[in-house]
């Protein structure tokens, strides 16, 4: 899973969510291969705004993420097919 991929659910889950940064940390932590402990942590509580550097009150927009980062598409349009395939 693409790091950026990682930011826009943590964002999403915990502003908008509201949801405890812990328990989504938890569940990467779990279920990803090449998680690293220390960068899933640190990740979760930037976008928490938690942590050292906080960034309170700012939720990434999912929206500018995917032009800036896929404006073709094709990484939203790949894991969109498996998700809805199930």
């Amino acid at each position: 899973m693409l790091n950026r991929a990682r930011l826009v659910a943590a964002s999403y889950l915990t502003r908008t969510l509201e949801l405890d940064r812990r328990l989504g940390a938890a569940h990467l932590d779990r279920h990803l291969v090449d998680g690293d402990p220390a960068s899933n942590i640190g990740n979760w509580q930037w976008v928490a705004g938690t942590g050292a550097n906080p960034r309170r009150g700012t939720a990434l927009n999912s929206d500018r993420q995917a032009r800036r980062f896929d404006p073709g598409g094709e990484y939203v349009a790949r894991y969109q097919r498996r998700s809805t395939a199930r």
